[in-house]
């Protein structure tokens, strides 16, 4: 069977693009009345008027147009790349999942992929011991597109986490958890929207039998079948 590739629409970043470009033209058009009246305004208090301002309150339609579509043309076209580049590439087959996504590119193998599950605009990816193996920002990607793919491919798409009911409210320094993986939710915690840190967070996490998630604001953490502490309560198997 072929892989099958799942990419974010391309009419996401184009879409954003002309939107850049639709701007950069109204810019044009409105920049000129819009410094030549600040001038005016200006002028009749002791605050001085910079330059640049005088400059553009003297360019005609003519002038600030075409200026103002070349600004919204390079910014369009910035975006739009930035879009793309940001956006999840991924690769189902038989062997594995392969993913790039801004400065990431990895593979899980299929043998240790136990199941896959949106949890918001994120795929999460469990291994076997209830371990997130990866975390995947799916947010241009569909559900329906995520899970066809997956489930043609002999994969498990679950349509929530199957650990639901294991997390646990965080709190730093509570006696659940020791110190040194108080410390491990804590780095995850401050790697943010950093998608490199916190992959190797969660890589420490995984090491460590925790899996952690943020949920309204609050982070939550389970043990997983791999920790040498026990787990919480588990859920029936399927």
């Amino acid at each position: 069977m072929e892989p099958t590739r799942i990419r974010q629409p391309a009419a996401i970043p184009a879409l954003f693009g002309a939107g850049a470009v639709v701007l950069g033209a109204v810019l044009g058009v409105v920049a000129g009345p819009l410094a030549r009246w600040l001038v005016t305004l200006l002028e009749r208090t002791p605050i001085p008027v910079h330059q640049l301002i005088e400059v553009v309150a003297g360019l005609t339609l003519a002038w600030s147009l075409p200026v103002g579509l070349v600004l919204g043309v390079v910014a369009g076209v910035a975006l739009a790349a930035s879009i793309s580049h940001e956006g999840l590439r991924l690769t189902v087959d038989g062997g594995g999942l392969e993913y790039q996504q801004k400065d990431r590119d990895g593979w899980l193998d299929h043998a240790d992929v136990a199941s896959v599950h949106r949890d918001g605009s994120d795929a999460v990816v469990l291994d076997r011991d209830g371990g997130v193996l990866a975390r995947l920002d799916a947010d241009s990607i569909s559900a329906d597109r995520l899970r066809a793919a997956l489930e043609q491919h002999g994969y498990r798409y679950l349509p929530a986490d199957p650990f639901e009911a294991d997390y646990r409210r965080w709190q730093d320094g509570r006696p659940e958890l020791s110190g040194d993986e108080h410390r491990l939710v804590r780095r995850w915690r401050a790697a943010g929207k950093d998608a490199e840190a916190r992959a190797e967070a969660e890589a420490d996490l995984r090491e460590a039998g925790l899996a952690v998630r943020q949920r309204d604001g609050r982070i939550q953490v389970r043990r997983t079948a791999g920790s040498r502490h026990g787990t919480h309560r588990r859920p029936p198997a399927p």
